[in-house]
This record gives C-alpha cells, sequence and structure tokens, in this order.
C-alpha cells in the first residue's frame, strides 16, 4: 500500500478528477489490479538480528463514472500479510476513497471526498545498538494499528491565465498512543502564469491538530514510562495537546527548458501551542496537574530542481518546516535533503534510487521534559521489468537509520521485496 497521508492522496485524487471530466459523454470505468510479494524485515521479534519473512497480497480496484457534469470515482485496496513463521504479527491494513467532482460552469469544480485507511506502523520495529535503558539486546515496541477518518471538501476557479484552489479537510485518527485525536486543515491557493515558462503562486494554509492520549491499558504507555520514569516505575498519562499552526508562501515555478524546471518557495509560519499533563505521583498517589503554552514563528522554504536526460531523470528536493509528534504532541523543526535519480535500461527494465537526509529538533522541551534531537538516514533502489502489459516485476531494497543525538542511540532497519504487479492492459470501459 501508499504510506502517505491520506489528505495528500486526496489532492492527488481531485486534480485526477478534474482532468477525467472534461471528456463528453458518459462512461463506466473500472480498472482492477493484484500484487504478491515475498517481504523481508529486520527485527520482527524481540532476538537481534532476526529477521521476518511474509507473503503479502494486495487486490486493489479503481472505478469511475463519468459524465459531462459529474464524476464518481473510488479506490479501494487492502494489503493482507502473512508471516512465515511470526503468525502474530499478521495483520490486513486497507485504504478506501470516494471522491466526487462537480463542474456547476466551465471554469469553476467543485470536490467532495471521504475515506478510511487502516495502517500498521512498521517502524515502530527497531533495534537498538547502544541500550540506554540498561539492557543488552535490542528491544520491540508492540505493533499497533493506525486508523484515519477523512473528509474533505474544496473547489477550484480558473480566472484567465490564474487558477484559485480551496481545500477543507477533516482528520480523525488514532495510533497505539492516541485516542480519537482531530486533525483540521485548510489550504488556499492561487497561482498565475505570466508565460508558458514562468508561473507565480501564493499559498496559506492553517491547521488544527487536536491530540488525546489514549489512557487504555492497550495502549503503547509501557515503552513511555520506561523511559520518562525508569524501569520499575509506572506512571498514568492522561496528555491532551493541541496545535494551532499558520503558515503563508510566496514561490515560482520556471521551466527553463524541456529539460530543466525549477520551483522554489518560502515563507512564515506561526505555531501555538497548548498542552496539559497529568500524573499520579508514586509518593502520595496525588494526581499532579501541569498545564502549558508557548508560541514561536520561523521561516520555511521548499526547493525542487529536475533536470531530464536521454533516458535519465534527476530531481533535488530541500525543504524547512513544523512538524509535530503524535505520540509526545511535541512541536519540532523539521529539514529534509532527498535526491532522487531515475533510469530507463531499455524500454521494459527501469530503475529509480533514492537518498533523503531527515533531522527533527524541537525548538524547547516536549511536554515530557524531553529535547528531541534525530537525524535520519534512507536509501531506497528499485529495479522494475515489464514482462508483458499485465505483469510486472519489481525488487527492492530500503534501509534506515536513524541516530538520536539526546540520547547517544542508534537504531536501524533493512528491508527487501520481491514483487509481481498484476492490472489489466486495458481498464474496463462500459459507455
Amino acid at each position: 500500500m501508499a504510506k502517505k497521508p491520506c489528505f495528500l492522496l486526496i489532492i492527488i485524487a481531485l486534480v485526477c478528477s478534474n482532468n477525467q471530466i472534461v471528456c463528453a459523454g458518459y462512461y463506466f470505468e473500472a480498472e482492477p489490479e493484484f500484487s504478491w510479494k515475498v517481504y523481508s524485515e529486520d527485527d520482527i521479534s524481540n532476538s537481534r538480528g532476526e529477521g521476518g519473512f511474509s507473503f503479502r497480497y494486495e487486490p486493489a480496484l479503481d472505478v469511475s463514472l463519468i459524465s459531462p457534469r459529474i464524476s464518481i470515482s473510488g479506490h479501494t485496496e487492502a494489503e493482507i500479510i502473512e508471516y512465515i513463521h511470526k503468525k502474530e504479527f499478521n495483520t490486513v491494513d486497507q485504504d478506501h476513497l470516494l471522491t466526487v467532482a462537480l463542474i456547476p460552469q466551465k471554469r469553476s469544480s467543485l470536490f467532495f471526498s471521504a475515506g478510511y485507511t487502516v495502517e500498521t506502523d512498521p517502524d515502530r520495529f527497531f533495534e537498538v545498538e547502544e541500550s540506554y535503558l540498561g539492557e543488552e539486546s535490542g528491544y520491540v515496541v508492540k505493533r499497533e494499528k493506525n486508523k484515519t477518518k477523512t473528509f474533505s471538501i474544496g473547489f477550484t476557479h480558473q480566472p484567465r491565465n490564474g487558477n484559485l484552489f480551496f481545500l477543507f479537510t477533516f482528520l480523525n485518527f488514532d495510533t497505539g498512543v492516541t485516542d480519537d485525536t482531530d486533525f483540521y486543515v485548510s489550504i488556499l491557493k492561487y497561482t498565475h502564469s505570466f508565460s508558458n515558462k514562468l508561473k507565480l503562486y501564493c499559498n496559506a494554509t492553517y491547521s488544527l491538530f487536536d491530540f488525546k492520549f489514549n489512557l487504555d491499558d492497550e495502549g503503547d504507555t509501557d515503552f513511555l514510562e520506561d523511559i520518562v520514569g525508569g524501569e520499575g516505575l509506572e506512571l498514568f498519562f492522561a496528555t491532551d495537546y493541541e496545535l494551532d499552526n499558520f503558515s503563508i508562501t510566496f514561490g515560482f515555478t520556471y521551466d527553463f527548458s524541456n529539460n530543466l524546471q525549477l520551483d522554489l518557495s518560502g515563507g512564515w509560519r506561526y505555531t501555538k501551542s497548548e498542552r496539559s499533563n497529568e500524573t499520579i505521583d508514586p509518593q502520595t498517589g496525588e494526581l499532579v496537574a501541569d498545564k502549558a503554552e508557548n508560541s514561536g514563528d520561523g521561516g520555511i522554504f521548499a526547493l525542487s530542481l529536475s533536470k531530464n536526460f536521454a533516458y535519465t531523470t534527476i530531481t533535488f528536493k530541500a525543504s524547512q518546516n513544523i512538524g509535530s509528534n503524535p505520540d509526545t504532541g511535541a512541536s519540532y523543526e523539521y529539514s529534509r535533503l532527498s535526491l532522487l535519480i531515475n533510469h530507463d535500461f531499455t524500454n521494459r527494465l527501469k530503475g529509480r534510487v533514492s537518498f533523503a537526509y531527515i533531522h527533527r529538533e524541537t525548538d524547547k522541551d516536549d511536554e515530557f521534559g524531553f529535547e528531541q534531537d534525530r537525524d535520519t538516514y534512507l536509501i531506497d533502489p528499485a529495479l522494475a521489468y515489464t514482462y508483458s502489459k499485465w505483469l510486472t516485476v519489481q525488487f527492492g531494497y530500503r534501509y534506515s537509520k536513524n541516530e538520536n543525538n539526546i540520547t547517544n542511540t542508534t537504531t536501524d532497519r533493512n528491508t527487501f521485496f520481491l514483487e509481481l504487479r498484476f492490472k489489466l492492459s486495458e481498464p474496463y470501459i462500459f459507455s
């Protein structure tokens, strides 16, 4: 399954729908797909160095109902994960999305979208090279499921040489350490085309993150207790957290030629947080409440430079923004550098490799009294061979390394997969 934030998928779906509904006539389109993977991953159990092999089955279906004034599209897929030895980790992930697009007039469109996602968080498995909990071996946090419900509404309007876009998205999700958390985001963007080469845009975004800590005994609290209170000390957490974030950016895209494109933007963001902590004093047994509020602002920017060669495309990206940790509620500075190389060896054999560096650092201590200073390194190469119009074979590898500069610990992870993807050479279309 595609592991991406659901509201980003919705934006992509809306744009695709807008491109589809300009055709005349009425027709129904269905495109089924099936993928089978052999997957290997590190640290499927508490034993260091022990990996886990699994078979993964991914059925998917895309459907569209198209007319001159309305477009209804749906996407559904599942990922069935069955481990060869570690049966207790078997799970089923799913992703569902329904989008309705309306065109009341020639230059305007309305969008409505709803989605539901159940996703297992594999990054909760990690190996500690230097344990700061006094243990020689690594440990593994209980695998939890992330459940997300999404609703979006938006519109586009295209005046002369411009495009106005608005999107409001509501997400409700819970993980192993949060229960019934809400996320609201509003995006307003205007793009003006001065020529075929130069476009300027302005983007304003407001988001509200309402985090509620999970008080269920099955939540992922043991790990937090060990780190915050020390081994053997039980703590009761009731941490509610709100994060308001407003940002405005200005940018431009410029096509130097058909082979070189630049996208550069910069702006300002303002963040305000309110959080409340409640703990039980282990000595007196009394409930201790603590509330705090802080705010801050800072600059943000994003750069994307893409160069096309005869058989190769190279894309470099750099960005600086603010993020939030849903497990603790802390806000942090988020910087990312990435390089993506795509190369066509033949018409059938294609390859890619991506490199990424991510740095996260809190402006201040989070509500548990900890600073965050982490560096993450990612390497992700893959080869894909198109055997026929209906079969593609892909082999991939991913390495991730996380360095915690506060606790001086390092975690790493290796994954391999071999995939057979079956797809119809042409979708079913019923006029």
